[in-house]
């Protein structure tokens, strides 16, 4: 969430941003989205790694990341579902 918040804040020149956290005993679900300019379409190019870490780190904790340009509006969605336990 923070860093989503961060690039959100730093990149998006976005008025709003939202957050949403669920949880349950399994999982935990995390989505950041603002009304920003969106990514530009060259985002995913070679020596930028902020996204890019998130996934890695996310992926480390046995959870999906997703990353979209918003298709109704302007803007980004950042997703994390992690698992909460370690399956035995």
């Amino acid at each position: 969430m923070q860093e989503g918040l961060i690039n959100a804040l730093r990149h998006a020149q976005a008025s709003r941003v939202d957050i949403d956290v669920r949880a349950n005993g399994e999982r935990i679900a995390v989505s950041v989205r603002d009304d920003g300019v969106g990514l530009p379409a060259d985002w995913s190019r070679p020596g930028h790694f902020g996204l890019k870490g998130l996934d890695e780190r996310v992926a480390h904790l046995g959870g999906k990341f997703s990353v979209a340009n918003s298709t109704i509006a302007r803007g980004v969605q950042l997703s994390a579902d992690i698992p909460l336990a370690v399956a035995s």
